[in-house]
């Protein structure tokens, strides 16, 4: 994925607040999480920008509710598009 984005900022959020804490951290991590959370580090750097930041649950239901109906309907749309600068 990084590949076709290398030129792009990427944001990453999630309502986890530990997951975001491990992910901003700079010391090595030793959880049952360590192995993924590894790889968005490594992952992370191929994009000139990286942003990790927590957002409420509530924000997090559309996406939850969008999960659910994708799972239910069998079908899945993903855009690219870019929102403002």
């Amino acid at each position: 994925m990084a590949g076709r984005f290398i030129d792009k900022e990427f944001i990453f959020e999630s309502d986890c607040a530990p997951v975001v804490e491990k992910l901003q951290a700079d010391g090595g991590d030793r959880s049952v999480l360590a192995g993924i959370i590894d790889e968005i580090q490594k992952e992370s750097r191929a994009f000139p920008k990286f942003t990790v930041m927590k957002v409420w649950r509530e924000q997090s239901k559309i996406a939850h509710s969008l999960d659910k109906r994708a799972i239910s309907s069998m079908r899945s749309i993903c855009s690219f598009s870019v929102c403002g600068d």
